[in-house]
């Protein structure tokens, strides 16, 4: 949920570098859906999710960093 939320912040704030992370907007509806249908929720698809995309976030996350620690 935190990293949906902070996605969202990030794609308000600074759309150039949210579309450099990887299906950003499908973060952002994987946090509304965690939000609000948190009674019907696919635990299947959360581990998936957890074990499949959370990786390649991660790495996307740490490159955006490191070139943003370089231009500094």
């Amino acid at each position: 949920m935190v990293i949906g939320e902070a996605m969202r912040r990030l794609r308000d704030d600074d759309l150039a570098t949210a579309q450099q992370i990887t299906e950003y907007g499908q973060v952002i509806a994987f946090r509304n859906i965690l939000i609000h249908v948190y009674d019907d929720i696919d635990h299947t698809r959360v581990w998936r999710v957890i074990q499949e995309s959370l990786p390649v976030l991660k790495a996307e996350v740490e490159q955006l960093l490191r070139e943003a620690d370089t231009q500094l």
